[in-house]
C-alpha cells in the first residue's frame, strides 16, 4: 500500500480508497482527502499532534 499511496502523491497514479467508516482520496499538490466517523475535533488534534497540517474541508471527489 505504501508504493500506491507514493504513486498516487506523485501524480503517476490515482485512486481512492475507501471503507465503511472511512475515506483517502489524493489531491494535486500533495493533498490528501481524509474523511471519518470519528469526531472531527479528535482526528484534527491527532494529526496536529504528528505534524501534519489539517483543516476541516469536503473532498472534491467524494461521489
Amino acid at each position: 500500500i505504501r508504493q500506491v499511496i507514493t504513486a498516487c502523491l506523485r501524480e503517476q497514479c490515482w485512486l481512492k480508497l475507501t471503507s465503511k467508516d472511512f475515506f483517502i482520496h489524493f489531491g494535486y499538490d500533495y493533498y490528501m482527502y481524509i474523511g471519518s466517523s470519528l469526531p472531527t475535533d479528535s482526528v484534527i488534534e491527532t494529526a496536529t499532534h504528528y505534524g501534519l497540517y489539517c483543516e476541516q474541508y469536503s473532498s472534491p471527489y467524494t461521489c
